[in-house]
């Protein structure tokens, strides 16, 4: 079975295995509407590595740092200039118009095939969270949820966004701990199968969080960065954002990608009016 890799698609692929048996699971390409990128040259179930194409576009690479921001002084690198095991952002000169465009997809450099590297998929930039300088970065994140969830036998997780406690019209201050009210925090809105959750479990994100991100649990510990708030909507609610863009936007069903981080009071509202009545 073919789907997309990557840290967020990673939620979907899960949602899948009970279905397959023992059935691998691979990504066969890696493309984007702007254009086709690479191939994996790995065997269904292994780790992808996906051989860019240099001869359909022209690529660069953009060094960026485990949260996905640009590392200082950073300028686009060649094919033949990257280094294994580093992260980089994807930058595209196509022949449609594309001129040094930075694509957001933050790949790592996994290898090389036949004189061009193999990178594999790590997270969207910009889809990171960052209350007070911590940075965590989308794979950050998702890694902990999923293995919070994995220790919830009697759920599963459908999907999930999260947003600054900015956003949060329940917030008591603003987004630095320096304002009146309380710390800032992460909002985690999550579409879960399965019965009511106990609070205890949703601290369970939290705690595992900190256990991966030590930036993130030095603010912790220091309160500068308070407790998430984590809301469960309604079944469904993912599903209706997802036609609420088509309705809405330009956005097509191939292009459409689940924002992990929600940017605008507007998008927060959204799954909050459909969060279950005692959560929100």
């Amino acid at each position: 079975m073919a789907l997309c890799s990557g840290s967020s698609m990673d939620v979907y692929s899960e949602r899948c295995k009970p279905y397959l048996g023992k059935l691998s699971i691979t990504s066969a390409i890696y493309g984007a509407s702007e254009g086709m990128l690479g191939f994996n040259i790995k065997n269904p179930g292994e780790q992808p590595a996906y051989a860019m194409l240099p001869g359909i576009n022209f690529v660069e690479f953009l060094p960026v740092d485990k949260s996905g921001e640009v590392e200082e002084g950073a300028t686009p690198l060649l094919a033949s200039e990257v280094k294994k095991d580093q992260l980089y952002e994807v930058v595209l000169t196509n022949a449609t118009g594309l001129y040094r465009y930075r694509m957001g997809d933050v790949v790592r450099v996994v290898g090389s095939y036949h004189g061009t590297p193999t990178v594999d998929f790590q997270f969207r930039a910009k889809q990171m969270l960052n209350v007070h300088m911590e940075k965590v970065s989308e794979a950050a994140f998702t890694g902990a949820l999923r293995r919070a969830v994995d220790g919830w036998p009697d759920h599963q997780l459908v999907d999930f966004t999260t947003a600054e406690s900015v956003l949060d019209p329940a917030a008591a201050g603003g987004r630095s701990a320096d304002s009146a009210g309380s710390p800032p925090y992460y909002l985690v809105l999550l579409e879960l199968s399965g019965p009511s959750l106990p609070v205890q479990q949703t601290a369970d994100i939290d705690a595992t969080l900190q256990q991966e991100h030590f930036v993130y649990r030095s603010f912790r510990v220091k309160s500068s960065i308070g407790p998430m708030r984590v809301v469960r909507v309604r079944p469904g609610t993912f599903a209706a954002y997802r036609q609420h863009v088509f309705d809405t936007t330009q956005t097509t069903m191939n292009q459409y990608k689940q924002p992990r981080v929600l940017r605008t009071e507007e998008q927060v509202k959204f799954f909050l009016d459909r969060a279950f009545s005692t959560e929100k």
